[in-house]
C-alpha cells in the first residue's frame, strides 16, 4: 500500500473516531429519540423509519467495517480476496461485518459470487471522503502546542 494509500486510512480511523464521538453524544442527548441500530427500523407502533444518521454511525463505527468499504471502493472482491486484504479479520467477522453491510445495501454480492459496492455505499465513500480536508486541519490543531490552539488559557 502506497503513502497515499496509508493517508487515506489514517483519514478514515480519524473519521471513524469523530463518527463514534458523534454518534456517543448524540445517543447521550437523545436516547429515548433515536434508533440505535440499523436494524431497528420499526417503532413500537410498527411504523416503518428511515434510518438515523446515529445507525449509520454506528455501522460504520463496527469493527472493520469502514477497512471492508475502503478495500471495495475500485473493484469487487471475493471473500477470500477481502480476508487476505484485511490482514488480522477473523473470517467470522468478516461474514458478520458483510452481512451488515449488505443489510444496510451499502454492499451487494455480484453473479459471480464476489462482494462489491452498491451505488449508496459508492456515494457514502465519496462523501467520507469529503472529510479528509477537515480531518487534515484537526490533524494539524492536535499537532499544534497547546498555547497556540484557540481557545487555549495556555
Amino acid at each position: 500500500m502506497g503513502t497515499d494509500g496509508l493517508d487515506m486510512l489514517a483519514s478514515l480511523a480519524t473519521a471513524r473516531f469523530v463518527l463514534l464521538l458523534r454518534a456517543r453524544l448524540l445517543l447521550s442527548k437523545r436516547t429515548s429519540e433515536i434508533e440505535a441500530r440499523p436494524d431497528s427500523r420499526v417503532s413500537s407502533d410498527e411504523t416503518p423509519r428511515p434510518p438515523s444518521t446515529l445507525a449509520l454511525l454506528e455501522l460504520l463505527g463496527r469493527r472493520w467495517a469502514l477497512r471492508i468499504l475502503w478495500e471495495l471502493r475500485q473493484e469487487p472482491a471475493t471473500f477470500q480476496a477481502l480476508h487476505t486484504r484485511c490482514d488480522s479479520m477473523s473470517t467470522s467477522v468478516l461474514s458478520q461485518r458483510l452481512t451488515e453491510l449488505r443489510e444496510a445495501q451499502l454492499v451487494e454480492k455480484d453473479p459471480v459470487g464476489s462482494y462489491r459496492l452498491t451505488d449508496h455505499g459508492s456515494r457514502l465513500l465519496a462523501r467520507l471522503d469529503g472529510m479528509d480536508e477537515w480531518t487534515q486541519e484537526w490533524g494539524r490543531l492536535l499537532r499544534a502546542p497547546t498555547a497556540e490552539r484557540p481557545g487555549s488559557s495556555r
